[in-house]
């Protein structure tokens, strides 16, 4: 089954990086967590390139990105993450006790079980 989430939003240009006002482009009342964010946009966009067929490996995303080989690892995992997991991360509405650290860990696959590993629901 695929899942797709699709993201209003708007480029704005700082005088040195790319921008993407979020509060504003989706109407959000709650201000997301802005590492969480990060991480779940730069999976989505990697796994974008990888099934376009830009990159052929994740070796190849590491030498273009300057980064290590488990930080791609990990960021692409959050593409398994449930659809209510990533709209309560893109709305700001996660627990607050949900933070990167615990995306680093490694997490059950099924989605049920997902939002009672993050705090989500009470198992």
């Amino acid at each position: 089954m695929i899942v797709s989430i699709k993201i209003p939003f708007k480029i704005e240009y700082n005088s040195r990086r790319k921008q993407i006002p979020f509060v504003k482009a989706i109407g959000i009342k709650h201000a997301p967590n802005k590492a969480l964010l990060k991480a779940l946009i730069k999976a989505w966009y990697w796994q974008k390139l990888l099934n376009q067929g830009k990159f052929n490996s994740v070796k190849c995303i590491v030498k273009k990105y300057r980064t290590n080989t488990f930080d791609v690892y990990r960021i692409l995992q959050l593409n398994l993450l449930s659809p209510k997991i990533k709209l309560a991360i893109l709305n700001g509405t996660q627990p607050t006790t949900m933070n990167m650290q615990m995306l680093k860990k490694s997490f059950p696959d099924v989605w049920q079980e997902q939002l009672a590993f993050f705090g989500f629901e009470k198992s």
